[in-house]
């Protein structure tokens, strides 16, 4: 059910593109079960099909459940990969909205991007401008704002990715003084780029999950730094998110990177567990602290001190 690949995909002088966009429904009988199947879908996508050279976008539907899913690149490799998820028995209903060539991709670098949708109206527009394009009318004389921006991203858009990997480290507490001085690093820097996020630790397995949120171009920038940081290895990228707005940010960059513990070794549906409880228990504008507690509250597990990152008005008033 997905595709993957890495953020340079697209990024060399391209000829023709193969696009092919199809909808399907998910088998899942529960909302978490559903948030289990497409984490592990966009994680499988992001890791196993780089070299493919594929790239797009999957739309999924939180209340019905439908999906809607844009596979760009040769196209010999889509034609293999969808023949694979024709068979995939995590959903049903497969059929095809559009399948020609186009000059150009529309999620060059995105690799396989996720865009929740919740608002049933919304996905018909998607696949009203999907079939619209196909039959080369002009897709901003049919298409509204919101969707034209879902179906071709600006480059200054908001994404929220997530990545797990191995500290360094001989044991626990060697661990956690790592992670301090990430999280000095972090504090002093990521607020001057836009970029927020959350450090989830297991303190038995030495491994690491960690949300970083904000523009696109940053984000994707900071990541590659990531990868080539010798303080640990096996760096994953599990999910690449698009956050279509302001209200949707879950972590406001003036706070810093937030942190948790953690008992769980693999959190691939962090992002909208984290989501979910927030959505349940505040609203957009809540402190740190408030959130801090959702987070606790989210993974059952108690934080490192708040005051372990400059509050909110250290911040603002060159506290870093």
């Amino acid at each position: 059910m997905g595709a993957g690949v890495s953020r340079t995909c697209g990024g060399r002088a391209e000829g023709k593109i193969f696009r092919l966009t199809y909808q399907s429904q998910l088998t899942a009988s529960s909302d978490v079960e559903a948030e289990h199947v497409i984490a592990h879908v966009i994680s499988s996508a992001l890791k196993n099909n780089p070299r493919h050279d594929i790239s797009g976008m999957l739309f999924f539907d939180v209340a019905t459940r439908s999906i809607i899913q844009v596979l760009e690149g040769p196209r010999p490799a889509i034609m293999s990969l969808y023949s694979l998820i024709c068979v995939d028995k995590r959903h049903t209903g497969c059929r095809i909205l559009d399948a020609q060539t186009y000059t150009s991709r529309s999620y060059a670098g995105m690799g396989m991007a996720l865009t929740r949708v919740e608002d049933q109206a919304m996905l018909l527009q998607i696949k009203k401008a999907v079939k619209s394009s196909a039959a080369h009318e002009p897709q901003c004389l049919v298409t509204p704002e919101p969707v034209r921006k879902m179906l071709n991203l600006r480059k200054d858009h908001l994404i929220r990715v997530q990545y797990s990997s191995l500290l360094l480290a001989t044991n626990s507490a060697e661990a956690q003084k790592l992670i301090s001085k990430i999280l000095e690093c972090a504090v002093a820097h990521n607020h001057r780029m836009c970029i927020g996020g959350l450090l989830c630790f297991h303190p038995k397995t030495l491994r690491v999950t960690q949300i970083l949120e904000g523009p696109a171009a940053a984000v994707l920038d900071l990541f590659d730094k990531i990868t080539i940081d010798p303080r640990h290895r096996d760096v994953v990228l599990t999910s690449q998110e698009v956050v279509l707005s302001e209200e949707d940010v879950q972590f406001d960059a003036r706070w810093g990177m937030m942190q948790i513990d953690t008992a769980e070794p693999q959190l691939l549906d962090l992002a909208p567990r984290l989501r979910a409880a927030y959505t349940a228990y505040d609203s957009p504008d809540a402190s740190k602290a408030v959130r801090q507690r959702r987070i606790e509250t989210a993974l059952g597990h108690s934080s490192f001190p708040i005051d372990s990152t400059p509050a909110q008005d250290e911040f603002i008033n060159g506290g870093v």
